[in-house]
């Protein structure tokens, strides 16, 4: 790979790549233009956030779509970063947080199709462990692997991290939240302090409907609320054969009597290596899922946000549910490559402090 960083660097300070430009590389790279697929894995390391952040959103949906071109052109980057590394030049091309989000892009594919030797795998697994140490993420710095895997666990601060970028999207996201619940009488307390808190914030502003994720113990429910309306997800698996959600609906009947609770069905929860594709710990991914397909719905059709929450989250139950097994593992893997570039970008700028453990 060609570094360019003198052009891609030499910017004026503090300027961007021109939104053109940015939106013709994202054309040239999906129909397969390895150069423009070069060109935005570095601008990842770019001096603008904008031109960062651009970069890092297009190259994951990219991956989605051709992961093997994404995925190898990612190794060759990391090829060049060690040898900058060697040269001790690294820091002045390339951002740490930004490297490691490529080195994961590169270690994940390699780790999906058995070692092809096309990338450097343990190079990339080395770049991934040193920033996860060095920078307090929650992760064990000597379990790379866990976190390279479709099933890894989702952290509060991880999702929070994501969350409090869409603040400009036609649907709010009013972030990922800790409820104590260690018991039924403090479940129904946390929940009723939860839901008001956030309809007096929806009151005050504009009324509009809005996403969160709640983490009732070790699990995220979505919730979509206005100031009168409140529906949540749930995609808990069947405990012994009873209904999903049956501890989640005791809670709300005694703290929120005129919440509906939507449950997603079962198979989603499945996944068998090999066999089937799905969300496995996919509870704030289909978080993360629900807000930007809510987003998207009201940005095609503004009146839908006057609909009611339950009439919303069902039609993206019908959609998640009816999505193939290949567009199910696309939308898992895109979404969590987002959530840890976002965790770890927050991590690099704060430069590295302590974190809650994770959860689904």
């Amino acid at each position: 790979m060609a570094l360019q960083h003198d052009r891609l660097f030499g910017q004026t300070e503090g300027g961007g790549v021109p939104t053109n430009t940015l939106d013709g590389l994202f054309r040239a790279a999906q129909n397969n233009n390895a150069e423009a697929v070069s060109v935005l894995l570095q601008y990842t390391s770019h001096q603008s956030r904008d031109t960062r952040d651009f970069a890092k959103s297009s190259i994951a949906e990219l991956y989605g779509k051709a992961p093997r071109l994404v995925g190898e052109m990612a190794g060759e980057l990391v090829k060049v970063y060690g040898a900058q590394q060697k040269t001790n030049s690294a820091s002045d091309i390339f951002r740490q947080d930004s490297m490691a989000f490529v080195s994961m892009l590169s270690a994940q594919y390699e780790n999906r199709n058995g070692n092809t030797g096309q990338s450097p795998y343990g190079q990339a697994k080395d770049v991934l462990r040193q920033f996860v140490s060095q920078h307090s993420l929650d992760f064990e710095s000597s379990d790379v692997d866990r976190l390279l895997a479709s099933s890894s666990l989702v952290d509060l601060r991880e999702l929070n991290s994501h969350t409090q970028l869409l603040s400009n999207q036609p649907v709010e996201h009013m972030g990922a939240h800790k409820l104590d619940t260690a018991s039924k009488t403090d479940a129904g307390k946390a929940w009723r302090g939860f839901v008001n808190d956030l309809r007096g914030q929806i009151a005050q502003s504009d009324g509009r409907t809005r996403v969160a994720a709640v983490l009732d113990q070790d699990h995220f429910v979505s919730v979509v609320l206005s100031d009168k309306m409140i529906a949540i997800l749930d995609t808990r698996p069947k405990p012994n054969g009873e209904p999903l959600g049956t501890t989640l609906r005791e809670h709300l009947a005694e703290a929120l009597p005129e919440a509906d609770v939507i449950e997603l069905n079962q198979e989603l929860q499945e996944f068998e290596e090999g066999r089937r594709q799905g969300f496995p710990n996919g509870c704030a991914v289909l978080n993360v899922a629900l807000h930007q397909w809510l987003s998207d719905e009201v940005a095609r059709s503004p009146e839908g946000e006057n609909r009611h929450p339950i009439e919303l989250v069902l039609h993206f139950s019908d959609h998640t549910q009816n999505l193939s097994d290949a567009e199910k593992q696309e939308l898992n893997d895109v979404t969590r490559l987002k959530l840890f570039s976002d965790y770890a970008a927050d991590a690099f700028a704060r430069g590295g402090t302590g974190v809650p453990s994770p959860y689904c």
